[in-house]
């Protein structure tokens, strides 16, 4: 049977729209913890304080994670992504000075210190090959018994008080690619394997862009520094549908300088190289 033209749209349009349905937010696959500090029954976390009886709390925290809200973002920004993406929220141990601490020390994906006088290695971004990783997820608790090699887990966790750097999924992937070291080689090693790239599109975009940048962090006037914006313009290039885009004005009705489109075309080719490089790995991040 010959179809139209229109017909054979109609089908790439659906079998693309079921790609990407299938392509969304896993879910959960747990929620691992530590035990809380012996001198602090409660545990201190990333969470808006509005969200909480009281800062900190660790069944709060629990309940942020695994929110109706918490889901709804995540299924609506993560559906954006060419891979399935499994999340594993970390409730355990904040910020620590002790290097070894904890279950994420001892399985070796991620260190509960981000001191880097005592532990010069402790990236707040780490990479592994997914298939290597599932022993680990599962002695962790989480269950790995849905997810396939070629998706992509993401083991979040906080150290934070601040109700600005709260672990939403947005801000999962902002922290993917902040930095809290201004050197290149802070969290380095991970983003150069997944993006290739970084090393110049990590310096693509700086807080001058914040007049014509589009995200709710920008339109609030939130983005203060250069590691901000570069990391708000990858967070939107990916979960995003539209990637990273500028107002064609600001509020004073000046367009973007011109120098500006060479930096959206790093950006976007840095995403094109996450989009393809992530799938089959486990990513660890520190949120703070």
């Amino acid at each position: 049977m010959r179809i139209t033209e229109r017909q054979l749209r109609s089908i790439i349009r659906e079998e693309l729209d079921r790609s990407i349905d299938e392509m969304a937010w896993g879910g959960h696959i747990g929620m691992a913890e530590d035990e809380p500090y012996p001198q602090a029954p409660d545990y201190v976390s990333g969470e808006v304080s509005d969200l909480n009886d009281a800062p900190g709390s660790r069944s709060r925290s629990k309940k942020y994670a695994g929110s109706e809200k918490w889901a709804t973002q995540a299924l609506r920004l993560y559906g954006n992504l060419p891979f399935t993406l499994w999340t594993a929220p970390y409730i355990g141990r904040g910020q620590t000075d002790n290097p070894g601490e904890g279950k994420l020390d001892a399985q070796g994906i991620m260190p509960t210190t981000v001191n880097y006088d005592y532990n010069p290695d402790a990236y707040r971004v780490r990479a592994f090959p997914l298939a290597d990783s599932m022993d680990k997820l599962a002695a962790l608790g989480y269950d790995v018994t849905q997810v396939s090699p070629n998706d992509v887990v993401i083991l979040y966790t906080s150290a934070s008080t601040d109700k600005s750097v709260i672990p939403s999924p947005w801000m999962i992937f902002h922290s993917i690619f902040d930095s809290a070291d201004s050197s290149d080689d802070s969290a380095a090693p991970t983003l150069r394997r997944l993006v290739p790239s970084w090393s110049d599109a990590r310096w693509a975009v700086d807080d001058s862009l914040g007049p014509w940048m589009t995200m709710y962090s920008a339109r609030r006037g939130l983005i203060e520094t250069q590691a901000d914006a570069v990391s708000e313009a990858m967070a939107q290039e990916l979960l995003d549908r539209r990637g990273f885009h500028l107002a064609p004005a600001n509020k004073r009705g000046k367009p973007p300088p011109k120098a500006y489109e060479r930096a959206i075309a790093l950006i976007k080719a840095a995403g094109d190289e996450f989009r393809a490089n992530a799938p089959g790995h486990l990513i660890t991040v520190l949120v703070n």
